[in-house]
């Protein structure tokens, strides 16, 4: 699966570190769960904004 197709079931984010990079950010951590992709939707395109490490992401 991809992104384009997984980004309209995936919630908005409640951390806001992740919230910081867009006011409707999303988030979808990788299956090694390494990383966390941030990214938010505008209109049909999906927006990557920033790939960071798990361990980065705080409340």
């Amino acid at each position: 699966m991809t992104l384009r197709y997984l980004a309209d079931f995936i919630p908005e984010s409640r951390y806001r570190s992740v919230r910081h990079y867009h006011p409707h950010a999303k988030q979808l951590r990788t299956r090694n769960k390494q990383l966390n992709i941030i990214f938010h939707i505008e209109g049909d395109t999906v927006i990557v904004d920033k790939i960071l490490t798990s361990k980065m992401i705080i409340n």
